[in-house]
C-alpha cells in the first residue's frame, strides 16, 4: 500500500483535537513545543501530522503500518514556479522573491567603485516594502491559526534570526538535524542563514562608530549581499513547497 494523502479538514482546525479513537503513538519537537504527532488508525495505518504542514494547510500522510523508528520524509517530485493568486501562501514567497531580487540588485554595484547610491536606495526601498508586505502577510496567515511564529521576523534581525531557528526546530523535530533531502529543511536553513547575514550587517553598521573600526562599510554591504542571496533561495522554495501537495 501506498502512502495516502489526508485532507486537512477532518481534523478540527479550530480546537485542534485529533479523534479520540486513533491511537496516539509518539510525539517529537523541541523543549516544550510538539511539531510533529504519529498516531495509530483502526485500520492499522499510520497517520503523521506536522505543525509546519498544518499552519501551511497542507495534506497530511497516511503510511502503512511498517515501523514507528525515525520517521523521514518522503522523496516527492518538485513542481520549481506555478501560478496559485489565490493562495496566500503562493503571495508570500513571490512578495519575499521579489524583495530578495532587488536586495540583490541593490548589494551588487555598493562593492563597486562609485556606485550610483539615489538609484541603489531607491531598489533598496523597493526591496524593504516587499519584505514588510511579505512580513505582514506571513503574519495574517500564521495568525489565523493562533501562531505568531514570524512576528519576530517585523521586529529586528536578531528576532529574525530567532524566528528563522523556531522554523527549522519545526523541520528538524529537535534542535538540529540534517535532512538534505527535504524541501522544508532547505527553506527554513536557508532563511536562517539570511537572517544571520542581515544580522552580520547591522553588527558591521557598529563598526567605524566607536573604538572598533574595520570594514565597516564593506562588511556591512557584503554581509547583506550574501544575507538577500539566501533569503532568495528560501523564498523561491517556498513556491515549490506549496505547489508539493
Amino acid at each position: 500500500m501506498i502512502g495516502m494523502i489526508y485532507p486537512m479538514a477532518n481534523i478540527n482546525q479550530t480546537n485542534f483535537k485529533f479523534p479520540e479513537h486513533w491511537q496516539r503513538l509518539k510525539s517529537r519537537g523541541a523543549a516544550h513545543f510538539t511539531t510533529q504527532v504519529m498516531h495509530r488508525l483502526p485500520s492499522g495505518n499510520f497517520h503523521i501530522w506536522s505543525s509546519r504542514q498544518f499552519r501551511k494547510r497542507r495534506s497530511t500522510e497516511i503510511q502503512p503500518e511498517t515501523t514507528t523508528s525515525q520517521l523521514q520524509p518522503r522523496r516527492r517530485r518538485i513542481n520549481y514556479w506555478g501560478w496559485k493568486f489565490g493562495s496566500l501562501t503562493w503571495w508570500i514567497g513571490f512578495i519575499f522573491t521579489l524583495g530578495s531580487i532587488l536586495f540583490v540588485v541593490g548589494a551588487i554595484p555598493m562593492m563597486l567603485a562609485n556606485p550610483p547610491l539615489e538609484k541603489i536606495a531607491m531598489i533598496n526601498f523597493l526591496g524593504s516594502i516587499c519584505f514588510t508586505v511579505g512580513s505582514y502577510a506571513a503574519l495574517l496567515e500564521a495568525i489565523n491559526l493562533n501562531l505568531i511564529v514570524w512576528l519576530p521576523s517585523t521586529v529586528a534581525s536578531i528576532c529574525f534570526c530567532w524566528a528563522s531557528y523556531l522554523a527549522v526546530m519545526e523541520v528538524c523535530h529537535r534542535y538540529w538535524a540534517w535532512k538534505i533531502q527535504d524541501l522544508d529543511w532547505w527553506i527554513v536553513v536557508l532563511n536562517l542563514v539570511g537572517s544571520v547575514g542581515f544580522l552580520s550587517g547591522s553588527i558591521f553598521g557598529f563598526w567605524g562608530q566607536g573604538p572598533i573600526q574595520c570594514c565597516q562599510y564593506w562588511g556591512t554591504n557584503f554581509s547583506f549581499l550574501l544575507g538577500s542571496i539566501f533569503f532568495l533561495g528560501g523564498s523561491y522554495l517556498l513556491v515549490p513547497e506549496m505547489l508539493d501537495r
